[in-house]
């Protein structure tokens, strides 16, 4: 796990192998997820609840304009079971499309899972732990077949954990377990913390780019 680099490392952490269960690699792995989830605007979970609503009453509202009826016989005995009337037959038919998606959903977890855990178990770093090292452009992390690096822009969030925090990276994440001695973790993550809120600071004084075209359009006018 030894490669050579120019820059100094402010801090050093040797992540131990098995310090990250199943369970919180999974956990790890939903972070883009919720990541695209909250970058939704509240504004657009508004407009799709309206054009829903509004669809809703005026199908039915169709529906019970034509007077649609809907009638099931028993094959065997050529009993009517049931009778439905225009809206029972909307709602009806939502019932059964969301009852689809469910044993869809539940279809497709089982494979899912057992390919995410082989995925787990093929890990090196998982598996092997790896070597996180800080330094005042970036992130690097070694492991036994390989290394990689990443800038403080590209670093999201610190994201806390039941026995680890994630350092999350849009798309992929590393983890510090709590089982490090936390003389050790804590000024690690404090300093991580320290330049995410830096970068933070430094995109919210940049000028905005409609506004600076605006006062230059502003300035050109005679």
């Amino acid at each position: 796990m030894e490669h050579s680099y120019q820059e100094d490392v402010l801090f050093r952490l040797e992540i131990p192998a098995g310090t990250l269960t199943f369970k919180e690699y999974t956990k790890g792995s939903n972070l883009e997820l919720r990541e695209r989830v909250r970058s939704y605007k509240p504004r657009a979970y508004i407009k799709f609840i309206i054009l829903w609503i509004a669809l809703s009453i005026a199908i039915t509202t169709g529906i019970n304009q034509l007077n649609f009826s809907l009638g099931i016989w028993s094959a065997t005995t050529g009993e009517l079971l049931v009778t439905l009337y225009d809206g029972g037959i909307l709602y009806s038919l939502l019932g059964l499309y969301f009852a689809g998606i469910a044993v869809g959903i539940a279809l497709i977890a089982r494979p899912l899972r057992k390919s995410h855990r082989r995925i787990y178990e093929q890990n090196e770093s998982c598996q092997n732990g790896y070597v996180l090292e800080l330094t005042d452009s970036g992130m690097r992390w070694t492991n036994n077949i390989g290394y990689g690096f990443v800038v403080w822009q590209k670093v999201k969030a610190v994201v806390p954990g039941e026995n680890v925090n994630y350092l999350y990276m849009g798309g992929m994440y590393l983890w510090i377990p709590h089982n490090i001695p936390e003389h050790l973790r804590q000024p690690a993550i404090h300093f991580i913390q320290s330049k995410l809120r830096f970068i933070i600071s430094l995109n919210n004084r940049r000028p905005d780019k409609r506004s600076a075209i605006g006062r230059f359009c502003m300035l050109a006018t005679p």
